[in-house]
């Protein structure tokens, strides 16, 4: 009688531990979800901002050539220095859950 009190408390607990796996699998996916979409949404609106700033260029008359050039050169760093920051944020996410497992 005792032993199978025993078992079935332990049965209870695994479906308790299996129900609270489940939640938190729930709240993972849909923070997942939220993430992604963010980085979509972001990244659309970088795409837009860069396509405007190149007709901009094409379009608008510069009074001192020099002042052209400067602007060519942030148009080509800005994604630059976003792709190298994806890379390192990347690479230090990567260190860190190697970390952790």
């Amino acid at each position: 009688m005792e032993k199978k009190k025993q078992e079935q408390e332990e049965h209870e607990q695994m479906i308790a531990d299996m129900r609270r796996r489940d939640a938190f699998e729930a709240k993972l996916e849909r923070w997942r979800t939220l993430t992604s979409l963010a980085r979509f949404f972001g990244s659309m609106v970088i795409t837009i901002d860069n396509c405007l700033k190149i007709y901009y260029l094409q379009k608008s008359r510069f009074t001192n050539p020099y002042i052209r050039d400067i602007y060519k050169a942030f148009l080509l760093l800005k994604p630059v220095s976003i792709v190298l920051l994806l890379i390192y944020n990347y690479l230090l996410e990567k260190r860190e859950l190697d970390e952790f497992l």
